[in-house]
């Protein structure tokens, strides 16, 4: 059974501490995901055998994810990265105003 975007975010979330959704809010958490398999479907087509010519849509919170189950711990891995380097530039622009 495919896992669910809000899998994904939930699972970033815990590895950010960010629980509560406090820090990233869900639209750019969805985002990161929408950037990550928008990447794999250039990258690997065959992961998306039997919707070619498809059109990609954007995931929603509640989509299923289109890719196998072992992409999802990377796919989270990269969300993860992606918050926190957002966090890290944030704090240095700040620091330097």
């Amino acid at each position: 059974m495919p896992r669910a975007v809000t899998e994904a975010v939930a699972s970033a979330r815990a590895s950010l501490n960010d629980t509560g959704a406090v820090r990233v809010a869900d639209a750019e958490m969805v985002g990161y995901v929408n950037d990550a398999v928008d990447f794999l479907y250039v990258r690997r087509p065959d992961l998306f055998t039997g919707q070619h010519g498809a059109p990609w849509t954007a995931l929603a919170l509640g989509d299923a994810l289109p890719i196998p189950e072992r992409f999802f711990r990377p796919l989270v891995d990269y969300m993860t990265g992606c918050c926190a380097l957002k966090a890290l530039t944030m704090r240095s622009e700040r620091r330097v105003s």
